[in-house]
């Protein structure tokens, strides 16, 4: 599967949230479903037991890959859309 792919298509198709602090809100309100995490992302916030997957590039791969002229660290996935995101 290619990750890219599934993650541009949780953006056109469903709701996602950028951030640390955003994706630490949405795990304890519940509505996360899976948090990416790029290579570089700092801290470890508490992200409860939503699965985290490693994007393997860098948060400014992430950005670029949505699309975003910013690092993006974590992207957190609330709803995936027609995307295959919350398989991979």
């Amino acid at each position: 599967m290619d990750i890219e792919r599934s993650i541009k298509m949780a953006l056109e198709t469903g709701k996602v949230l950028y951030g640390q602090n955003q994706a630490e809100r949405a795990c304890k309100e519940g509505k996360a479903k899976l948090v990416i995490k790029a290579r570089n992302a700092p801290g470890n916030p508490d992200l409860g037991s939503v699965e985290v997957k490693a994007f393997e590039g860098s948060g400014m791969e992430l950005g670029s890959v949505c699309g975003k002229p910013f690092s993006v660290a974590y992207l957190t996935v609330l709803e995936p859309g027609r995307s295959d995101i919350l398989r991979i």
